[in-house]
């Protein structure tokens, strides 16, 4: 498993959503991406952010009846410690791989990506 940092890239043409979530609890469901994708978002957290709280989720098709299977990406606050962690589901391991994104918990507007190949 690797994790890099790439350089700003142009917006690529594809499906584009929108949405305003004031308050706690919110969600978006996206319709399927393909194995290849990329998403990315902007943000702007709340100062009442809670420990645990996730902000980007992506879970595995488990295939009945439109279920969800594992969480293959989850990407969650640290308030305390100005922090996120991004949790990556590994094949052949049993505890996902473990990152840490400082400084995302923050109440600054934020740009937030993420690929999947």
């Amino acid at each position: 498993v690797g994790l890099k940092v790439a350089a700003s890239m142009a917006p690529v043409v594809g499906p584009a959503y929108a949405v305003e979530l004031a308050g706690q609890g919110g969600f978006m469901r996206l319709p399927r991406v393909p194995s290849t994708a990329f998403v990315e978002f902007w943000v702007q957290l709340q100062p009442s952010m809670a420990t645990g709280a996730t902000i980007l989720s992506a879970w595995e098709d488990s295939g009945l009846n439109g279920g969800l299977g594992r969480n293959v990406l989850h990407v969650w606050l640290r308030p305390l410690t100005g922090d996120a962690v991004l949790d990556i589901c590994v094949v052949g391991q049993r505890e996902p791989q473990r990152f840490l994104l400082p400084g995302v918990a923050s109440t600054a507007p934020q740009h937030l990506a993420a690929s999947f190949e």
